[in-house]
């Protein structure tokens, strides 16, 4: 009895498998199995005709990839005049093979003619819906007549191919509108001022950023500082006499430090 509880009926998928499940739907307080089990067993429930881990070696089934349809499709593409590209492709080809990178887990030669078949396949879909845009474009302007209740709706349509292309400010659509205004110039608070022009009362250092370059520890570069030591002696001489002739206010020169030795012999006297 209590094996009962806990054992699951037949038949049942087994809980964990990943595959699809015809018409499973997540129920709150059933498992994976007893929801399977009512599924299997549900006569209004459309079964396929095997289970899907049905055993297929009693019947010889066998998968031939690429499948001979892609096959086909190929050689097609060769046929009219693409040497490159044929089945079967020569493994080691270090060529460019388009969507080739969409294939996985196959041999060279397999997956490259499936990925030549898929390429085919789109190109032949984007040529016949141009074909299709340019023949309805012709039955628009009377150059053809319809086949069909399609051509015959697509001649008689409202908007005409190609479409008009419309100003938007004829549209109502306020976008892009000229402007004869000029423009407001960038705000100038965060230039520097050895990007300034000469003539500006705002070029100057400002004492906010000298107190901040020199905290202590600071390793970095303050532009003209007197320590130039790693400097050639033209280069100093150079950027000083720029200094002195480029600089607003005056230039102090500290003056030579004269030694009195009579002064001196008195005070450690």
């Amino acid at each position: 009895m209590a094996l009962d509880l806990v054992s699951i009926a037949q038949p049942h998928y087994i809980p964990g498998y990943t595959g699809h499940c015809p018409e499973y739907k997540y129920r709150i307080g059933d498992t994976y199995g007893s929801t399977t089990h009512k599924i299997l067993l549900d006569p209004a429930v459309q079964h396929s005709e095997r289970l899907v881990l049905s055993d297929r070696t009693a019947d010889d089934f066998q998968i031939f990839r690429p499948p001979q349809t892609d096959i086909d499709v190929v050689n097609a593409r060769f046929r009219n005049g693409d040497p490159v590209y044929k089945h079967p492709m020569i493994p080691g080809y270090e060529g460019f093979l388009p969507r080739l990178n969409a294939h996985f887990g196959q041999r060279y030669t397999v997956a490259a003619t499936e990925a030549l078949s898929d390429f085919q396949r789109v190109q032949i879909n984007q040529r016949a819906a141009r074909n299709q845009l340019e023949r309805v474009v012709d039955l628009q302007a009377g150059k053809g007549k319809p086949w069909d209740l399609v051509d015959r709706f697509s001649a008689t349509a409202e908007f005409k191919l190609p479409l008009v292309t419309v100003r938007p400010e004829c549209a109502g659509i306020l976008r892009d509108v000229p402007m004869d205004e000029p423009k407001l110039s960038p705000a100038t608070h965060s230039v520097s001022p050895y990007f300034m022009e000469n003539a500006d009362p705002d070029k100057f250092i400002k004492k906010e950023y000298i107190l901040l370059l020199s905290a202590p520890k600071y390793g970095g570069i303050i532009h003209r500082n007197q320590c130039v030591l790693q400097a050639m002696f033209h280069m100093v001489s150079h950027g000083l006499a720029n200094l002195r002739r480029s600089s607003p206010t005056p230039l102090f020169v500290i003056s030579r430090l004269i030694i009195d030795e009579d002064r001196v012999q008195n005070g450690h006297q």
